[in-house]
């Protein structure tokens, strides 16, 4: 999903990605899950959306590289906000939100 309205040599579109979410929750079926996974601060608009508590998700989950190993521990929210920028200090992803919508 990071990658929706933000793909290659197409104008970005901050806002297909809740329209996306939107219109995969539709598809759910009772009980159904949809798990979301990407890097904070690697699209602006999504960590901002993290920080403003507007993310469309039931229950939020952050994990945060802790070696060159790519070893990661579980964090709380006010830990993942304040993590080292994308692809700063570790290469690429540094902080991972991970996202569950329940139907």
């Amino acid at each position: 999903m990071e990658h929706v309205g933000w793909t290659y040599g197409e104008k970005k579109d901050p806002s297909k990605f809740l329209r996306g979410v939107k219109h995969v929750k539709r598809y759910l079926k009772k009980g159904g899950k949809m798990v979301v996974t990407f890097p904070l601060y690697y699209r602006e608009d999504l960590s901002k959306l993290i920080k403003k508590h507007k993310m469309p998700f039931n229950k939020e989950y952050f994990m945060k590289r802790i070696s060159f190993w790519n070893e990661w521990v579980a964090v709380p929210y006010k830990e993942a906000i304040k993590g080292t920028a994308y692809d700063s200090y570790y290469a690429n992803a540094n902080v991972l939100y991970i996202g569950i919508l329940d139907n």
